[in-house]
This record gives C-alpha cells, sequence and structure tokens, in this order.
C-alpha cells in the first residue's frame, strides 16, 4: 500500500501533472500501469483529478496497448468497467490491436470476455469477425 500512498500524496500536492500520468517515455503511461497491476483507487484517482477523457485513456504504450488491454488481461472487471464507462468506449475502441494484432477482448481472460459479452460490449464472436471484416 506503501505505493499506493506515495501516488496518492503526489496525485494531491500536484507534483503530478496530467502531462506525467500520461507520458509514455518510459514504455508505458501511470494509467496503464494501474491498469494492469489492479489498483482501483489510484486508477479512477487519475482518471478523475486529471480528468482525463476518451482519447487520454486510448494512449497506446510501446507496444500498442491501451489501460483496457492491461485489465482485461489480468482480470480487473473493476477497471475494466470504469475504463469503459469514464472513457465512454464502444465495442470499436474494445476492438483496437496492439502492435501484436491482439485486442483488449483477445488478451481478456474468459470471466472478462464473458462480462463485456453479457454487457453487450461485445455480441458474440460472428458479430465481432463481421465487425473486423469491414475494416480489412
Amino acid at each position: 500500500m506503501e505505493l499506493v500512498d506515495n501516488i496518492r500524496t503526489l496525485v494531491y500536492t500536484n507534483v503530478l501533472t496530467k502531462i506525467d500520468v500520461l507520458n509514455t517515455n518510459n514504455g508505458s503511461n501511470l494509467l496503464y500501469w494501474s491498469s494492469i497491476y489492479g489498483y482501483y483507487d489510484i486508477t479512477k484517482l487519475l482518471i478523475d483529478k486529471f480528468d482525463l477523457t476518451k482519447i487520454d485513456i486510448m494512449i497506446p504504450n510501446k507496444n500498442g496497448k491501451i489501460a483496457l488491454h492491461g485489465a482485461c488481461s489480468r482480470n480487473h472487471l473493476a477497471i475494466v468497467l470504469l475504463l469503459i464507462d469514464k472513457g465512454n468506449l464502444t465495442k470499436k475502441d474494445i476492438m483496437i490491436c496492439n502492435n501484436y494484432s491482439k485486442s483488449s477482448y483477445d488478451v481478456a481472460t474468459f470471466e472478462t470476455k464473458m462480462y463485456l459479452q453479457k454487457m453487450c460490449y461485445i455480441e458474440d464472436i460472428n458479430d465481432m469477425i463481421y465487425d473486423i471484416v469491414q475494416y480489412i
């Protein structure tokens, strides 16, 4: 919890700026790291405090992964839902691929995939294939 407390302190004392939070010079930004490691409180704090928009949430790291890739791959469902809600993400956003041609849905755990399907973010595999083929 020390890491979480340190980040919270940096945010509330205005040491961290929006530019710092979204900076990908070291490969990935802070939003990506908080999402992949399951720090819901930090992810929410970063989104709310810095008023992160869809454009901010969709910033990729050096491998083309966005925060949603990280949260989906580690089954951090609360963060997945937070990113989708706060970023106003659509099915097309969920299906954006990284540099390895994998979407957030592709890397999601089984449980996360089932939830995304249940919540109608993704209908089923046939709809996904149809949607993807339209963009090829």
